[in-house]
């Protein structure tokens, strides 16, 4: 298509965009040239107020310093690559704000140039609000080389990150991503933590970074930082954050780690109750009736059952939806124990049934409570 400004006759679309012919070879950086017989700096050429240049480059949406010198997006980022350049960063806007990072591919030359872009700038780029999924992506498309290559700029700033809003988010990429044993160094740092683990497990963003860990790393090399945790298993179950990490710990842990914090669940039956009727040890109750072995889970269950109270309070508060239901999963094959949970809930319906919560946990665990046909329940005298 021919642009009638500036003497420009034909122009070539880079990347979406139309770029005159006339720009295909340009002199080095910084110096001016004559698009048209006009003589403008470079870094002038699509905002030179009144040009005849300008005016063709604005309806484009033209904004960056210089534009590629080549025909195709693929040999724009060949040529950088080639030379070792890196794509300037506002580049990259355009596919952070369409959310179309996920449509690059691996081993093509927009990856390499996404991944050559955060070499040598991970911390500024992790830190950014902006630039930190940028750099995910750019993990997600490299070679287990270049990942190391990138993650390793990230030592010696590991709790840093840990505790950042934004790059805590590129270590649990990288932790999902990569080997443990390329990124020792991740575990080494965290274990170094002068507030200890139990601060990190209480932290908004360290108890993400700690359940990536947990998942992915082998439990062999995990024991030193379990360890830590547990010591303060009992305030973390009730914490808003570390109850995070002490759920996995019962999902992904060893049997050592499991029975321990059952045992802190439920040291006494004041204990078990008090965490019956709380919002977050709660949660923790149903990993351990979920992911125990299933005899420790039928006496968990019974040990709650057996306690006045307990499984009422449990159902009464919206933390302990979840485990209500597990509960009934694990006493479903015995007909004593389910009748005795059924008839606690019974006893509890008027309460129950006044919120949505409580409907929709007996209409999942006891749906003859709602069913008005239904006259004889465990707990409700016969007609």
């Amino acid at each position: 298509a021919g642009l009638a400004a500036g003497g420009l006759a034909t122009s070539v679309v880079v990347g979406g965009e139309t770029v005159p012919r006339s720009w295909r070879h340009a002199p080095a950086e910084g110096e001016a040239i004559q698009p048209g017989g006009e003589t403008l700096p470079r870094t002038r050429l699509a905002m030179a107020p009144g040009s005849a240049l300008g005016e063709a480059l604005q309806p484009q949406g033209y904004r960056q310093r210089w534009p590629p010198a080549v025909a195709s997006e693929d040999a724009y980022y060949d040529g950088h690559n080639r030379q070792g350049m890196k794509v300037p960063m506002q580049h990259w806007d355009k596919y952070l704000e369409n959310e179309s990072l996920e449509e690059t591919r691996q081993d093509t030359p927009r990856a390499q140039a996404m991944i050559g872009s955060c070499a040598n700038q991970m911390w500024e780029l992790s830190k950014s609000a902006r630039y930190c999924r940028l750099v995910q992506r750019a993990l997600e498309l490299a070679s287990e080389a270049q990942q190391v290559a990138l993650v390793s700029e990230l030592r010696g700033r590991i709790i840093e990150a840990t505790m950042d809003p934004y790059a805590n988010h590129v270590v649990q990429r990288a932790i999902e991503l990569m080997r443990p044993m390329a990124i020792p160094f991740v575990l080494s740092e965290l274990l170094e933590h002068k507030r200890g683990i139990p601060d990190l497990a209480r932290h908004r963003y360290g108890c993400r970074v700690l359940e990536r860990i947990i998942e992915h790393f082998p439990l062999r090399d995990l024991e030193a930082l379990v360890d830590k945790m547990l010591h303060d298993a009992k305030n973390l179950i009730g914490h808003p954050f570390g109850n995070f990490v002490m759920q996995h710990l019962l999902e992904h842990g060893a049997e050592h780690h499991k029975r321990h914090l059952v045992s802190v669940l439920s040291v006494t039956d004041e204990e078990l109750k008090l965490a019956c009727g709380h919002q977050y040890a709660a949660s923790v109750l149903d990993k351990a009736l979920s992911y125990c072995p299933a005899e420790q889970q039928r006496d968990l269950a019974s040990r709650v059952l057996r306690i006045p109270g307990a499984l009422t309070e449990m159902a009464r508060q919206r933390g302990g939806f979840a485990a209500t239901q597990r509960l009934f999963k694990v006493v479903s094959s015995d007909h004593d124990r389910l009748r005795d949970a059924k008839r606690q809930l019974t006893a509890a319906s008027a309460e129950l049934l006044q919120s949505k919560h409580g409907r929709a946990l007996l209409a999942q665990v006891y749906p003859e409570l709602l069913d008005p046909s239904v006259t004889s329940l465990p707990g409700l005298p016969s007609p």
